[in-house]
């Protein structure tokens, strides 16, 4: 159909992150995709087409970004109280079903964040979820708030890169994720002191390791 041509993976490009260049232009082309594009189609692509490549490809997770910037609900206002709705609500309207969908995004990426291929891997995933939690506040929900403190934890238990040099991004995570839904976050407590205890683990083990090679020099 139309609409499957649209986010063939095939139409896609093939671009070198690395340079001004092929930024530019995997931005350019993303701009020129979604333009077309309804909120559905944008989240299709999102889905079915550009997340799946993303997790190897850093290339398509820059596309990420900016498919994601393209979708509606760009806003700085808070999040609904959890309970605005009576529980038997079942109405969901197309802004609820939009939100939906980048809530999956949001989660899938936060479970790359696990195990990334690479540091300007994890870097991007970083940023790309920060900017998410300030700019999309309603598409995060309480499994999206789980799912982003669950992984800091989980990356730095079997940490595949120097702690000093990935500290800085999951710090900056979980600073977004305080500063933009801090009354959700409190209701996590446990999780979030989890997190917070990965996060100081290294800083220890670094100080730790400054003062052992004074005591042997």
């Amino acid at each position: 159909t139309h609409n499957d041509e649209k986010v063939k993976e095939s139409d896609l490009f093939d671009e070198d992150v690395t340079t001004s260049a092929g930024r530019v232009a995997i931005m350019r082309a993303m701009q020129a995709k979604t333009a077309k594009m309804d909120e559905s189609e944008k989240h299709d692509l999102l889905l079915r087409v550009l997340l799946p490549a993303s997790t190897q490809n850093l290339d398509k997770l820059l596309a990420v970004h900016y498919v994601l910037e393209s979708c509606e609900g760009s806003s700085h206002s808070s999040p609904p109280p959890l309970l605005a709705l009576p529980n038997n609500t079942t109405d969901q309207s197309p802004r609820d079903d939009a939100d939906n969908s980048l809530s999956t995004v949001y989660i899938s990426l936060t479970k790359s964040l696990i195990s990334p291929p690479s540091l300007p891997h994890l870097s991007l995933l970083t940023s790309i979820l920060t900017h998410t939690l300030r700019t999309k506040p309603r598409c995060v929900t309480q499994h999206a708030i789980e799912s982003t403190l669950a992984a800091i934890p989980a990356h730095l238990s079997r940490p595949r890169f120097s702690p000093a040099r990935t500290h800085t991004h999951l710090t900056s995570l979980l600073g977004a994720l305080l500063t933009t839904h801090r009354l959700s976050v409190t209701s996590r407590a446990p999780l979030l002191n989890l997190s917070l205890l990965a996060l100081l683990g290294p800083l220890f083990t670094a100080d730790l390791g400054i003062k052992d090679r004074k005591s042997v020099v």
